[in-house]
């Protein structure tokens, strides 16, 4: 008799515990900001006062996104925005002048698939939520694009500081980290599919103003990379010689990194 009852009470509590967990996404959007200002973004999310994650790397002026499952019924939600500067991660926040604080606390109830939009208007420095639609995909409207220099023989007094500015549909996109040209760089950027147009280029901060490493401008090379469209990962190597003007560029199609 013990025996059927277990029997009996199993398939009600497998059933009650697959039903225990939903999606949640969260979507986020920095409004009318610079494109000049634009920098890799990331979302850390803690509920109950436990860091459950962060999101993968997004480009500011782009919208990011964050999914995982939660267990149905009330949490307290907080999530904080963090920028990629060139001496590490950062919070969004007026203390490290920002223009507005990236961190908000909600409290949500989950009883199915759900989603929120995060607006976050940089020029009135205000925010607010909504719940959208979920989408069924999130990741896979995004490229990686994969970035690898180096370069050599500098001279003195020539190891500017240098970014990565990657462009579509006629805009700035995302700008990587600022490093010395003497810095060996690798750097992962997730753009949006289906760009035309795009250029990856590499510029130099010359005298206290940025410009292309160009040999218009008067550099040994050009560092500038093009595509008519973006439809899969790319990874992009250049390796330079800056005395003798010597650039060895390869675009690797096998072996990506995951």
């Amino acid at each position: 008799m013990a025996r059927l009852i277990l029997l009996c009470i199993f398939p009600l509590i497998h059933l009650a515990g697959a039903a225990q967990k939903k999606e949640l996404q969260i979507y986020w959007q920095l409004e009318r900001l610079d494109p000049a200002f634009a920098r890799m973004a990331k979302l850390q999310v803690i509920i109950d006062d436990t860091i459950i994650s962060e999101s993968g790397t997004f480009s500011m002026n782009g919208i990011g996104s964050w999914v995982d499952s939660l267990t149905v019924g009330i949490h307290q939600l907080e999530i904080r925005l963090f920028v990629r500067q060139s001496q590490g991660w950062e919070l969004h926040s007026s203390e490290n002048d920002y223009a507005i604080d990236a961190i908000e606390f909600r409290q949500i109830e989950i009883t199915d698939n759900a989603a929120l939009k995060w607006h976050l208007n940089v020029v009135e420095q205000s925010s607010y939520w909504e719940w959208v639609q979920p989408k069924v995909i999130v990741a896979r409207d995004l490229i990686p694009v994969y970035i690898h220099t180096r370069f050599s023989s500098i001279p003195e007094g020539f190891d500017h500081l240098s970014r990565i500015r990657i462009y579509g549909n006629e805009r700035l996109l995302v700008t990587g980290d600022v490093m010395p040209l003497s810095k060996e760089r690798q750097e992962r950027f997730l753009v949006p599919a289906s760009l035309n147009n795009v250029r990856v280029v590499l510029e130099v901060n010359f005298r206290g103003e940025w410009e292309e490493h160009t040999v218009f401008n008067g550099y040994q090379f050009d560092l500038i990379w093009k595509t008519s469209k973006l439809k899969r990962s790319r990874k992009l190597y250049w390796n330079g010689d800056i005395m003798s003007g010597y650039l060895h560029f390869e675009e690797i199609k096998k072996g990506l990194p995951k």
